[in-house]
């Protein structure tokens, strides 16, 4: 297989897995893995630039709403975002260390997905939807932990969000 068909391949991959709840890197790495494909510093690169790449869309798709919302909306994504730079910056080598393997990944998978599936059952959403401009700081921050999780491989940095969210109560 030549290496453009295994970068359009990746490309796929990325593009139908970034926006859904699952572990798109987890998901690179495992058709990386497929496609026999050698681990290296290119790699690692690459997989962080064709992120980049499905994740600079969302300004664009947003556009208008984050426009109409003023300046308070970037500052709850700062406040949900400082949890993740700095466990990140502390605990990177740690957890790549401590979490390896592909039965690891499908573990998440499999626990995440069941988490996902049965949040809704555990915690009733209330009744009126909560818009993004009236998410407090601290519950920004919250949120922001739960990102965290998904420094875990295979965890999916929607999906924990989305738990988050959850278990404060947001529908």
């Amino acid at each position: 297989m030549t290496e453009i068909l295994k970068t359009i391949l990746l490309g796929i991959v990325e593009g139908l897995t970034e926006f859904l709840p699952v572990s798109s890197t987890a998901h690179l790495i495992v058709t990386e893995n497929l496609l026999g494909i050698e681990n290296s510093k290119f790699l690692n690169f690459f997989t962080v630039f064709v992120q980049l790449g499905a994740i600079a869309a969302v300004p664009f798709l947003y556009f208008k709403r984050l426009f109409a919302s003023g300046l308070s909306i970037y500052f709850t994504i700062i406040a949900s975002f400082i949890p993740a730079v700095i466990f990140g910056l502390l605990l990177d080598d740690f957890l790549e260390a401590l979490f390896q393997g592909y039965w690891f990944i499908a573990g998440s998978w499999i626990i995440g997905g069941f988490i996902l599936i049965k949040i809704d059952t555990w915690l009733p959403a209330k009744t009126s939807p909560i818009e993004i401009q009236s998410i407090s700081y601290l519950d920004a921050f919250k949120i922001g932990l739960f990102q965290c999780i998904a420094m875990i491989p295979g965890v999916s940095r929607s999906g924990s969000t989305i738990v988050g969210g959850r278990v404060l109560g947001l529908s």
